[in-house]
């Protein structure tokens, strides 16, 4: 890993398996030929240990937990990540910080009219509060902000 991590904390545990995931994410995004059910799972999974990172934290004592709250309550990214951790895993999410009725949606390429091959294309999409956002950005700009996070607080190096 790129950001090696200070080693005397359990948070680093699950800092690690939120990249392995994140490394998936990314092969998502190099077969943009399709998207599967499996694509979806493994970016629902980064999503939820993606925001679970805040309990690793939090229980490792190794930042405040004001420091913890404005950061995961606060950022966009972690903001998106919570509800879509909640809302895949609880269906209803009764106390969204973006939007309790995100939707997640494929869009299919069709064929150009002016004739060549059929594209399969499909892209990873979720609505948010009106707008729609590809979820593999999402994972990726996740990522940065976590990275970035821990970096600022002395935990990345």
């Amino acid at each position: 890993m790129a950001n090696d991590p200070k080693k005397d904390s359990c948070w680093v545990e699950q800092f690690e398996r939120v990249h392995r995931w994140h490394k998936k994410v990314k092969q998502i995004r190099r077969n943009q030929a399709s998207t599967t059910e499996d694509d979806l799972d493994i970016l629902f999974a980064f999503f939820l240990n993606c925001y679970h990172l805040y309990d690793w934290l939090k229980h490792s004592k190794v930042l405040a937990v004001e420091v913890l709250n404005k950061f995961f309550r606060q950022n966009e990214m972690m903001k998106i990540c919570h509800d879509i951790c909640v809302g895949s895993k609880h269906l209803k999410i009764n106390q969204p910080l973006v939007d309790s009725d995100y939707r997640i949606a494929r869009e299919y390429v069709p064929v150009p009219l002016s004739g060549g091959q059929p594209s399969s294309r499909r892209t990873r999409l979720i609505k948010l509060n009106g707008n729609i956002f590809d979820m593999v950005n999402i994972a990726d700009q996740s990522m940065f902000a976590v990275e970035d996070f821990l970096h600022k607080n002395n935990l990345l190096e």
